[in-house]
C-alpha cells in the first residue's frame, strides 16, 4: 500500500469509529410523587408529571428513590422501535422514551404518545422493567 492510501483507510477508519449517535433515556414521572435518579455520577430529582433525560449505554443500571422506597433497574438493552431520532446530522441523539409508574414499573413510551400514557401499546422485549426492591 502506498503512503497515501494508508493515511487515507486510518482516516476513513477513524472517521467511522467516532460516528457514534448519542443515546438517552426520557423518563417522565407518572408516580405522583418526587423521585431522585442515580445514573452513573449524575443524581437528578423529577417532580411528579416530569420529565428529564439521562445519557444511555447498552446494560444501564440507575437507581430511583421514592419516598423511602428505592428501587434497582437494570436494563439490557433498549427496542428500536422504541428510539426515536432528534436532531440532524452530527446533533443527531436516539430518545427512548419511558414512564415511570406509582408501582416502581417502567414503561416503554412510543415516540407517538403524550405523556402521562393511560393505555400503553404494545411493549418491547423487556418492558415494563419491573424494579428490585432494597
Amino acid at each position: 500500500m502506498k503512503p497515501h492510501q494508508v493515511i487515507l483507510l486510518f482516516t476513513v477508519a477513524l472517521f467511522l469509529a467516532s460516528c457514534t449517535i448519542p443515546a438517552e433515556i426520557e423518563l417522565y414521572n407518572n408516580s405522583g410523587e418526587p423521585i431522585t435518579v442515580e445514573v452513573g455520577n449524575e443524581t437528578l430529582i423529577i417532580s411528579p408529571d416530569s420529565t428529564t433525560s439521562f445519557g444511555q449505554d447498552y446494560g444501564i443500571e440507575f437507581v430511583i428513590t421514592m419516598n423511602s422506597t428505592i428501587f434497582h433497574y437494570h436494563v439490557d438493552r433498549l427496542a428500536l422501535s422504541n428510539v426515536e431520532f432528534v436532531g440532524w446530522g452530527p446533533f443527531t441523539k436516539r430518545v427512548f422514551r419511558a414512564q415511570l409508574q406509582a408501582d416502581g414499573s417502567i414503561w416503554a413510551v412510543s415516540p407517538e404518545q403524550e405523556y402521562p400514557v393511560t393505555n400503553f401499546i404494545h411493549q418491547p422485549e423487556g418492558f415494563p422493567v419491573e424494579p428490585e426492591k432494597v
